[in-house]
């Protein structure tokens, strides 16, 4: 049983429910098993018909999760820092207006997003959380700091980001969700001749080195999975990607909802994570390499600090460079991958299971 039972928890997340599911999702699926959560999407951008009209609804996803939306109901918020403060007031007491006609009660503040509602007592939380995944340069940020009772990072580097904020912390790596597989089929199903990327394929993927890793491996699939948002691509990001699109092993998958991702893994004989290490939050940690690790996939990425004693126990392999990369990807694809490794790897990640951190994260507010 979770320490973390019983609750009405808000989480606050600046990815909308979908198809596509992060961590913040995953937390509150796996939340629901034991309390009501209700996950607030991103508002509605503001127009001149919003004003003064949040608009806020509930919907149901499941049994004890529900979806929240509404609207920005004043313009400027990003660069007005009175109206922001303002638009806040109005759109976090319409949301607690709903909460409380469904009796919520003991609210637990749990926020993924530094960028809106970042003053909990305004929903009427009791205990509030700001859950920091990666490095954000946003002044509201700041805000939400001042008003949280306690932080908790994915990485080390992140909580060092706040040394100067005496709030309590607690570390809590990338989590998994339970594989729908048996173990048995994890470990006895034969791969094809696949290399696979997943998440979203923005401007930190480094589509230089998936052009060289496709052309270095032609007889292999190189599997693309995830929304391409081409929105913030650098020039070279166009001319890479253009190069990939024009090399017949490279496939493009799209998005698909997070439940139908297993299938595609467990035919991959290598899954890859590829980010620019230009940003520190591309050099610390990744999502994915857990959810690889977790179906006993064989795993090559780009140096990520925090997986370094992972790799040191042999599950994964980190490059430091393009060619060591390279190099990597030979090693890996000429490794046995027996079920012996494959166990390693899935045990390992067994204890980044969903339940088990949100014990931990229990255990940590009762000490709020």
């Amino acid at each position: 049983m979770m320490s973390l039972t019983g609750r009405d928890i808000v989480i606050i997340s600046n990815e909308a429910w979908g198809d596509i599911w992060y961590s913040k999702h995953h937390y509150a699926y796996a939340l629901s098993q034991h309390n009501r959560v209700w996950f607030i999407d991103p508002p509605a951008p503001f127009r001149p018909g919003h004003l003064l009209r949040p608009k806020v609804k509930i919907h149901r996803i499941k049994d004890r999760l529900h979806r929240i939306s509404y609207r920005n109901v004043l313009p400027f918020t990003g660069t007005q820092d009175q109206l922001f403060r303002l638009n806040e007031k109005l759109t976090a007491g319409a949301i607690q207006n709903k909460l409380l006609a469904r009796q919520v009660k003991n609210l637990l503040f749990w926020s993924f997003d530094p960028f809106r509602l970042v003053f909990p007592r305004q929903l009427g939380a009791t205990t509030s959380l700001y859950h920091s995944m990666d490095f954000y340069k946003n002044r509201r940020e700041a805000l939400l700091m001042q008003e949280v009772d306690g932080l908790l990072s994915v990485s080390p580097d992140i909580e060092a980001k706040f040394s100067e904020n005496s709030i309590p912390k607690l570390q809590v790596p990338h989590g998994i969700a339970a594989p729908s597989s048996s173990l048995s089929s994890l470990l006895a199903t034969a791969p094809e001749k696949c290399m696979l990327l997943m998440g979203t394929l923005n401007e930190r993927i480094d589509f230089k080195l998936l052009l060289r890793v496709a052309k270095a491996f032609p007889d292999y699939r190189l599997q693309l999975i995830g929304p391409v948002l081409e929105q913030h691509f650098s020039a070279e990001d166009q001319e890479n990607v253009k190069a990939l699109r024009a090399l017949p092993q490279v496939e493009w998958t799209g998005t698909l909802p997070w439940r139908q991702l297993e299938p595609y893994l467990l035919k991959a004989r290598l899954c890859l994570v590829a980010l620019k290490q230009n940003q520190l939050g591309n050099q610390l940690n990744s999502l994915k390499v857990n959810h690889y690790l977790s179906l006993g996939r064989p795993v090559v990425s780009t140096w990520l600090k925090d997986q370094e004693p992972t790799a040191q126990q042999g599950l994964l392999y980190l490059a430091q460079s393009e060619d060591e990369f390279l190099y990597f990807c030979s090693q890996s694809l000429n490794d046995s991958d027996d079920s012996e490794i494959r166990q390693k790897r899935y045990d390992f990640a067994q204890q980044l299971a969903y339940p088990k951190l949100i014990d931990r994260i229990g255990q940590f507010i009762q000490t709020l």
